[in-house]
């Protein structure tokens, strides 16, 4: 398997563009898959930096509805035929409070998705997307993880705490393990190895990609996180956007040559 970075809160070459969003580009078994699309005109900028077709992409997935994620998929020039792989509750009410007390909206653009609902294909379940190449569906929580005190989600004119339904992940097996690819890790990263374990047994964790949104936590949970990690022996440990420099620096120090900070532009072969 291989994956490329489109589009990540940190680049180190120049000609490509960073924001804070997430895009990779999956190449596993003669499928061309992108996970997420960042949050602007980045991705087709660096797509075309990095000498990728864009009609060479058989198929998306997206993570969850929040603007950093979905955003790019504006500038891409969707074909009438490709296929959007999310979760039914996609399009949810997603917010940020402000310091006035307001909220903001930061889920898909509405009016994308009114125009292009043909286009997607909705789980709600674990969903075999492609031979080996499975949908999470709702992730289970098996402990406690607030991501950020400031996201909040509106249901019926309710707004409470953001419990992402729409939050999943991607889960790729190959003849040497599983990779797990996530977005923001909004349910904890802990909480979706566990998910990831009570649906598909307990076999190899080769590789976990992806945000963890850490950026706002403390030294107790970065420790508990990466000994959790540690404990389940998975080789690779890749990750970036919403992580956090404080968890990147741990991460480095606790795995070293296991560990892989992402940026823009970077490929890995797993």
């Amino acid at each position: 398997m291989k994956v490329t970075f489109l589009v990540d809160n940190y680049v180190d070459r120049a000609g490509l563009l960073a924001e804070h969003g997430f895009s990779a580009l999956i190449e596993v078994d003669g499928k061309n898959i992108l996970f997420d699309a960042g949050q602007t005109g980045a991705i087709m900028s660096n797509i075309k930096f990095l000498g990728i077709y864009p009609k060479s992409i058989d198929f998306i997935v997206l993570s969850h509805g929040h603007y950093d994620h979905t955003g790019g998929l504006l500038y891409l020039n969707l074909s009438e035929h490709i296929k959007i792989y999310s979760h039914k509750a996609i399009d949810s009410r997603h917010l940020r409070v402000r310091l006035d007390g307001d909220y903001d909206y930061i889920g898909i653009d509405e009016t994308f998705f009114s125009k292009n609902q043909h286009l997607f294909s909705f789980n709600e379940s674990v969903s075999e997307i492609d031979k080996g190449i499975f949908l999470s569906g709702g992730i289970n929580r098996f402990e406690e993880f607030d991501s950020d005190k400031n996201l909040f989600i509106e249901y019926s004119g309710v707004y409470s705490k953001d419990y992402f339904p729409d939050e999943q992940y991607l889960a790729i097996r190959e003849e040497d393990g599983w990779s797990i690819i996530t977005g923001c890790s909004h349910a904890g990263i802990v909480n979706i190895v566990k998910d990831f374990k009570s649906k598909f047994g307990d076999p190899i964790i080769k590789s976990v990609i992806g945000g963890f949104h850490l950026f706002r936590s403390g030294e107790k949970e970065l420790h508990h996180v990466s000994d959790f990690l540690m404990s389940n022996d998975i080789k690779y440990i890749i990750t970036g956007h919403c992580t956090g420099i404080n968890a990147i620096c741990h991460f480095s120090k606790i795995f070293q040559k296991r560990f892989i900070p992402i940026k823009v532009g970077l490929t890995v072969e797993i």
